[in-house]
């Protein structure tokens, strides 16, 4: 039998946190949510915080994603020279909210943290393959796009304390909260610096 060898991998990290205060974000981002209307970019129904500012109750969390991301370059072999940039910014997805198909230029990676997951079906983070020619060969030799070696699409189902990081230029969605509650995320693009 021959060796079967996969080309083009794309990577996707995940860790699962468990020593971060989630309700001190959540308190910090409903009291935001009063006096700031937020920006609406990719976000449907939903409300977007602009950049971050550095506040007690995210220091934890920058912290640990700061590690997370010296690993990966180390990992990855990556020279970040100066450093690393984050852009960070907090998704509120209220019942009936989603966000479009999108992706992050002018980064190198971008993540999601999960804050608040209510239960049920808060809407899946949706990761798109934007290898166009899997689709095309599937179709032409009846093969399933979703099948073992041909799959163009990848769900994440949100849980309290996942943190889900891909390159920023995969095309990924959210989506539709159909819970009766708030889903809480940060999100962040990294672009390391050289």
């Amino acid at each position: 039998m021959g060796n079967l060898k996969k080309l083009f991998c794309v990577p996707l990290w995940s860790y699962l946190l468990k020593d971060i205060k989630n309700e001190e974000i959540v308190e910090w981002s409903d009291k935001e949510r009063k006096t700031n209307t937020g920006r609406q970019l990719t976000n449907y129904g939903g409300w977007q915080t602009d950049q971050l500012q550095q506040h007690t109750c995210f220091k934890p969390l920058i912290e640990t994603i700061t590690k997370i991301h010296q690993e990966i370059s180390i990992e990855c072999d990556l020279e970040i020279g100066d450093g690393i940039n984050f852009q960070f910014w907090i998704n509120v997805n209220f019942p009936g909210s989603y966000n479009i198909l999108h992706d992050h230029p002018h980064s190198h990676l971008s993540g999601c943290y999960y804050v608040k997951v209510p239960e049920g079906d808060c809407g899946d983070l949706k990761l798109h393959s934007d290898r166009k020619r899997i689709v095309e060969w599937s179709a032409w030799k009846g093969i399933d796009p979703m099948g073992k070696h041909s799959n163009i699409e990848h769900f994440i189902n949100p849980k309290e304390g996942l943190i889900v990081i891909f390159p920023s230029n995969i095309m990924h969605e959210v989506g539709i909260n159909n819970t009766e509650a708030n889903r809480i995320s940060i999100a962040w693009n990294l672009k390391y610096e050289n």
